[in-house]
């Protein structure tokens, strides 16, 4: 439904064209036949033993190299540091077009205490932009993107439970993503980088959490 009105609206805007450019200038006019395609073409960089291969996209975006790589975000162009990190040294396969990195790393923060039997965390899933910075702590001082319901006495009390927020697996804050370094190539992945999905976050933070010890955890999404 959606790609056939897709269609109707780019033939309408061609044969528009095509009647007030082309044919009073005797140019070649153009279709408006339209193709669609969920295939995205891939590269495949096979690395010597044992290190693991690369897949992602074979794209290049010439916009990529004409924009400034600071953000219009100013509170989050400081997120540098003050954040954990978790690297799963092993091949991480994606779950669209076969999309496998050598190794993952994402970058969390974490407030409050895990109490003994582990079962108090609480996984913030932040919007997709976002830093993991959602509070500021010993290390951030900085006020974090959610400061107002974090923290003792807050909607989401860390005297009570303990906190885990993370960058997203593509996000730009300490986590992979097409600024990290390709180890095959020892350039960046940009757009290289693997498609990414929700299922693919959401698998790795469960694997983040495991890694923290913790069995049991209550997601909070945030939009």
């Amino acid at each position: 439904m959606i790609f056939s009105r897709v269609r109707n609206r780019i033939s309408a805007v061609v044969s528009v064209y095509n009647e007030l450019v082309c044919k009073p200038k005797g140019i070649k006019q153009y279709s408006s036949d339209v193709k669609v395609t969920s295939r995205v073409k891939q590269v495949d960089i096979p690395g010597p033993d044992p290190t693991p291969p690369f897949k992602g996209n074979d794209s290049d975006f010439p916009c990529v190299l004409r924009n400034s790589i600071s953000g219009p975000e100013p509170e989050y162009e400081k997120v540098i540091s003050g954040f954990k990190t978790f690297t799963y040294k092993q091949p991480f396969q994606f779950k669209y077009h076969d999309g496998i990195l050598p190794e993952v790393t994402i970058a969390y923060e974490t407030w409050g205490t895990l109490d003994e039997s582990a079962s108090n965390a609480i996984f913030i899933f932040s919007g997709l932009s976002s830093s993991s910075h959602a509070r500021s702590h010993a290390e951030n001082l900085k006020p974090g993107w959610w400061e107002k319901f974090i923290g003792p006495g807050c909607a989401i009390d860390t005297d009570k439970f303990f906190v885990i927020c993370a960058n997203h697996i593509g996000g730009c804050y300490g986590s992979s993503g097409p600024s990290s370094i390709n180890p095959l190539t020892e350039k960046p992945y940009g757009t290289t980088f693997p498609v990414i999905c929700i299922e693919d976050l959401v698998r790795f933070q469960f694997m983040l959490v495991e890694s923290l010890g913790i069995s049991k955890v209550l997601y909070l999404k945030i939009y």
